[in-house]
């Protein structure tokens, strides 16, 4: 066996973010379970052992059903921990040294499946002041999909080549995501185990609520024109793409510009992509959150016509669709699929065409506003049981010459499912004696350990004819107008409430057969 070389320190390499000893050939994120009273000097210690790789299969939460892992909260006594390895990508994959870590932590984010088994990701957001709730991720290849969840330390994404919308307009951009802290193990682990080791505790419960995203003044309707593309705005018809150009491709749609053979700037072709990345990620042209509204837009563009580069004509508004789609979507492998045809001629945009398109932006962006950041949105963040969520750790890693810190984000973890409270955890109930009522001692030394001031009004309630309760007749009492200090037993207090549980568990058993699921009791041998 090759030992690992001595810890790099050079910038000069690729650094990796992966599993501790993971289960998986993918490297994600190990995930640990302990029931350890402290469970982080537990694992700290079982880190500095011979027999720290054992550690993640043996301590791997249970599954579910489903085949799912089941991660159980606090209030089961068990707490969950990501254990992650910094190291570099070359030969011997020397481990990181821990002072090139600027910061660390780890999202967790919820996965859906749709129909076809794809996977997507949400992440859960927050403004300064109010919470956003989970906000829709781009697909995994996506270059934002990776974006640093601190929106002080992102690139600002370019989707319509005006960078002060840009920033105004993308919400999600301008929210931070919600992270945890991973923390780096201390150099007595690093020197047993010959790896730069990252550990920390997994969130798995919040009080954290959506709401409504704070929104500033609406822009005039001079400075939302400005903002829309010129494609869209009162012009003659021009021409994109010379009779008989290939067909229209993703590298087109991604290109920050498009240049011309002379390596100039082509501007029609240019406004042309930017006008579909635009309406695509935007204005949720393929994905909207009121579909009428969509499809009302579409109707009116259609009553346009773009001429393409073999002479034919298609409605303007299933032009775009078919676009946005080769952009944003991942094209299904068909030939009908695949082939979009570049545009030759934009059509003329009157001045009141111009106008009714705008307006109708104008409130697709208020319905996705709307939609993404308020009710539909509103709730806890654990809050469906059924919901499947994953972890992702990522480190900061500073870079030479005074550059930005550069981001190394881990593979996703397993999937997992938070265990609701009510279920039973790895550990067994908590016994909570109770003391013999029937014994002379325990009545002789019993005494209130526990007291109320009751005012006077409500103490002349309390202290009158309990039959006047029952009758319905009981009134304010006697004038005596002195406050009252009343003292309990503790104790006895909770021999009454057991009592009286034990009762009203019998008589709900009559309608409900659930008394051999709610109690279990067996006798076991008195203690000396």
């Amino acid at each position: 066996m090759v030992s690992a070389p001595a810890v790099q320190t050079g910038h000069g390499h690729e650094v990796e973010l992966a599993g501790a000893w993971p289960l998986r050939p993918d490297g994600a994120p190990s995930i640990l379970q302990r029931t350890d009273e402290d469970f982080l000097p537990a694992l700290l210690g079982d880190l500095a052992t011979d027999d720290a790789p054992a550690l993640v299969p043996r301590h791997r939460p249970p599954t579910g059903s489903e085949g799912i892992l089941r991660l159980y909260q606090p209030v089961h006594q068990a707490f969950n921990l990501a254990l992650v390895e910094a190291h570099c990508l070359t030969f011997g994959t020397p481990r990181l040294d821990a002072r090139q870590i600027e910061s660390a932590g780890l999202v967790v984010r919820r996965v859906r499946h749709d129909a076809k088994g794809t996977k997507s990701y949400d992440a859960w957001c927050a403004t300064k002041n109010l919470v956003a709730g989970w906000t829709p991720l781009p697909s995994l290849e996506h270059p934002d999909h990776a974006r640093d969840p601190d929106p002080a330390r992102r690139r600002t994404a370019r989707l319509t080549g005006n960078p002060a919308f840009d920033r105004t307009l993308a919400p999600t951009d301008l929210t931070a995501e919600e992270t945890s802290s991973l923390f780096v193990a201390p150099p007595d682990t690093a020197a047993a185990t010959k790896r730069t080791l990252l550990y920390g505790l997994i969130p798995v419960t919040s009080a954290s609520r959506a709401g409504a995203s704070p929104q500033g003044p609406e822009p005039d309707a001079t400075e939302w024109n400005k903002h829309l593309s010129p494609l869209l705005r009162t012009s003659s018809a021009r021409t994109l793409w010379p009779k008989g150009s290939s067909t229209l491709n993703r590298t087109d749609l991604s290109a920050t510009v498009i240049l011309n053979t002379d390596e100039s700037i082509n501007t029609n072709q240019t406004r042309f992509v930017l006008l579909v990345r635009q309406l695509a990620q935007e204005f949720s042209l393929l994905r909207p959150v009121n579909l009428a509204t969509r499809d009302a837009l579409i109707a009116k563009l259609n009553t346009r016509q773009v001429v393409l580069v073999d002479d034919s004509t298609r409605p303007l508004g299933s032009y775009l669709v078919s676009a946005a789609r080769l952009y944003f979507e991942k094209p299904e492998p068909t030939p009908e699929a695949l082939t979009v045809l570049r545009p030759q001629t934009w059509p003329e945009i009157t001045s009141a065409f111009a106008g009714d398109i705008a307006a109708t932006l104008r409130q697709i962006a208020n319905e996705t506003v709307l939609g993404t950041f308020t009710t539909q949105n509103s709730g806890g963040r654990y809050d469906d049981p059924k919901a499947r969520y994953v972890i992702r750790a990522f480190i900061r890693v500073r870079q030479p010459r005074d550059c930005p810190s550069k981001i190394v984000w881990s593979p996703y973890s397993e999937e997992f499912q938070i265990a609701p409270w009510y279920e039973p955890g790895p550990k067994g109930p908590v016994p909570v004696a109770l003391p013999d009522p029937f014994d002379p001692a325990f009545l002789n030394n019993a005494k209130p350990n526990v007291a109320f001031n009751v005012p006077a009004k409500l103490a002349n309630v309390l202290n009158q004819d309990p039959k006047n309760f029952f009758n319905g007749n009981a009134g304010s009492g006697s004038g005596f107008t002195l406050d009252w200090i009343c003292g309990f037993s503790i104790p006895i207090i909770t021999i009454c409430a057991f009592i009286m549980l034990n009762v009203m568990l019998n008589l709900l058993n009559l309608i409900f057969r659930w008394l051999p699921f709610v109690k279990i009791c067996v006798p076991f041998p008195r203690p000396k």
